[in-house]
């Protein structure tokens, strides 16, 4: 049931993972999508026979194709690392930590040689700079119940109710200003399933929608007309789970990647591309999985707590005892 989509077990991450699609910091046509997914395929291959050569050899070019992309350079450090070049592998791994994404270096069994070498210890500083807490959000309220398993959290200005929707429960939770928590939808009402994102705004000529494993694209209403939304190399837009607009920019929380986080996206003059990004809120020790958010009155509210994690592989949740009741966060957000 786990989202995550950066594995940090590199076979399970090149078997889960396909080759980079179009707007995931590349312009690829149809060739270089197949040349990407035979070299995928010719790395998985040699992978797990442990022809780390081979291996090398595929990440390589894939990299060449594509030298942006997050999944390729991680493929790439692991690959010189097996294959004993650890400068090479630092330099990647470095390159990523930079960007701001954690593949559990310090953990990944692949790594392990390169981890007892000394060209390793400036790694060890850039994770530990990188794992420290970075926010400022407040718990703007919780709920009591806590097999929910919220996703998404949604305000009515006029009535000044809140509403969260229940994944586990299969509901949608109401919160009015006096304190009065009560099911708005009930439990499986209708048929009823897993209820995710929710909203309570006006309808808009277009909108953005987040990819969760290709960043963000841009949709005009009337004419149906797609495109990629593209940003700078150093903010990937990986593990989106959730995007509200606010004040020419996207506040989007990311939890496809760690360390987990709220960032805020600029956009340009014409909302077509991100200027440049600005991590909120990072490593809140609250956090497990936080998902999907709404602004209000200037301040970003979201799922601190979502616990995908906490169903195991058969789609079973973990007893109720270890789990805790969902913790909505605020973070006030500055003008743009």
């Amino acid at each position: 049931m786990r989202r995550d989509i950066l594995i940090v077990a590199l076979t399970l991450a090149l078997l889960a993972l396909p080759p980079a699609t179009a707007g995931e910091g590349s312009d690829a046509t149809s060739g270089e999508t197949e040349v990407k997914a035979r070299l995928y395929q010719e790395a998985v291959t040699a992978y797990k026979a442990k022809d780390y050569a081979g291996f090398l050899a595929a990440a390589g070019k894939m990299l060449a194709l594509d030298p942006a992309n997050p999944k390729y350079i991680y493929n790439a450090a692991c690959a010189e690392a097996l294959t004993g070049h650890n400068a090479d592998a630092v330099r990647h791994i470095a390159a990523l930590l930079d960007r701001g994404l954690d593949f559990g270096f310090d953990e990944e069994p692949d790594f392990a040689s390169l981890r007892a070498s000394k060209e390793f210890e400036p790694i060890r500083e850039k994770l530990a700079r990188l794992r420290k807490p970075v926010g400022k959000s407040e718990v703007a309220f919780t709920l009591p119940e806590k097999d929910q398993i919220p996703e998404g959290v949604a305000f009515d200005p006029k009535t000044k109710t809140w509403f969260i929707s229940s994944v586990h429960r299969r509901k949608i939770v109401s919160l009015t200003p006096d304190g009065k928590v009560s099911d708005f939808i009930l439990d499986r009402a209708d048929g009823l399933g897993a209820v995710l994102g929710i909203a309570f705004e006006p309808g808009g000529a277009r909108f953005y929608v987040a990819d969760y494993s290709g960043g963000i694209r841009l949709i005009d209403v009337a004419t149906r007309e797609r495109r990629d939304v593209t940003s700078p190399d150093g903010f990937p837009l990986l593990g989106i789970d959730g995007v509200v607009y606010f004040e020419g920019s996207l506040i989007v929380t990311q939890n496809g990647i760690r360390p987990h986080r709220v960032t805020r996206l600029f956009l340009d003059a014409k909302g077509e591309r991100i200027d440049r990004g600005e991590i909120l809120e990072m490593n809140n020790p609250i956090f497990a999985e936080p998902t999907l958010g709404t602004v209000v009155d200037g301040a970003y509210y979201y799922v601190a707590n979502s616990q995908w994690g906490m169903f195991d592989g058969g789609g079973k949740l973990a007893p109720i005892e270890k789990l805790s009741g969902p913790i909505i966060l605020k973070l006030p957000l500055p003008p743009h």
